[in-house]
């Protein structure tokens, strides 16, 4: 059996004390409830949306980049930077078998950081 006081809890939507219905409920109503879960589900889409923003970004910049380029698609890093890509934003690694070298995948784009020249070579995914 339990006592009443373990039925004394603080909702975290409006902070107040509430004499809870039950062992397991959290909220002090319905409303308050629904408010909590929405904006967690808000605060989760935004985070999404941002990281979703990069990805796109990265994207359009190797594109544009790949085809304005002649011969080998070669670019000092500090340029891309420069120019808004975030090379700590992409979809997947993929690991190449006769070299071992990483190549980062964004969306239909790889690119490979090479650090002795400190150069950032674009791949189109085919």
């Amino acid at each position: 059996m339990y006592l009443v006081e373990d039925y004394i809890k603080i909702c975290p939507t409006c902070e107040n004390e509430f004499e809870a219905r039950r062992a397991d409920q959290e909220f002090c109503s319905v409303q308050h409830k629904s408010e909590y879960h929405n904006q967690r589900a808000r605060t989760k889409r935004s985070i999404f949306k941002e990281v979703d923003n990069y990805l796109h970004r990265n994207r359009d910049i190797l594109d544009r980049l790949f085809f304005l380029s002649e011969g080998e698609k070669k670019f000092s890093r500090s340029y891309m930077i420069n120019a808004g890509f975030k090379p700590s934003f992409f979809n997947g690694i993929k690991t190449e078998r006769s070299t071992g070298h990483k190549l980062f995948l964004v969306y239909d784009y790889a690119f490979m950081y090479d650090s002795s020249t400190d150069e950032i070579k674009i791949y189109k995914n085919e």
